[in-house]
């Protein structure tokens, strides 16, 4: 959502101009004189998204991360041949999103498709690719694409 519609900011370079404009018509197509439908959007960087949206939204929902009760009940879903003490494990030494945990079960999905798991056990390759997920999302990685001015 961000992405389509930041904050309008002063137009120092043309890409700046270009956002604040994109941003400008699609307020003025979802006016709700004119707009007779329903919009569901998603962020992760509301602090992002052009204030006049938001008073345009009747409902918004923060989802937050879950809680290690919540992270142990999606972990043992995805990977029903852990015990429960690997998946208390996992919780413990990870705090991952639902979306992050889907990450690792589809990377896990996939190296057992193309026979990587080289008849390692699951929760020791689950630790490395939980690993290898967090490590996505530090602070100190280089972000991809465009930075937003404030």
């Amino acid at each position: 959502l961000e992405g389509l519609v930041a904050k309008r900011i002063s137009a120092e370079r043309a890409a700046d101009f270009m956002v604040s404009t994109a941003t400008s018509i699609f307020l003025k197509e979802t006016d709700s004189s004119k707009f007779r439908g329903v919009m569901l959007c998603s962020s992760n960087h509301i602090d992002h998204v052009d204030a006049a949206l938001m008073r345009r939204m009747t409902f918004k929902i923060n989802m937050v991360e879950p809680d290690k009760e919540t992270r142990a009940k999606i972990i043992a879903n995805r990977f029903p041949f852990l015990k429960q003490e690997e998946v208390n494990q996992l919780c413990s030494a990870y705090n991952l999103t639902g979306a992050s945990i889907e990450n690792v079960a589809e990377k896990y999905i996939l190296m057992e498709k193309i026979g990587k798991l080289e008849n390692r056990k699951g929760i020791e390759v689950l630790h490395e690719i939980c690993v290898q997920e967090i490590s996505l999302k530090t602070p100190s990685r280089n972000p991809i694409g465009f930075g937003i001015k404030n």
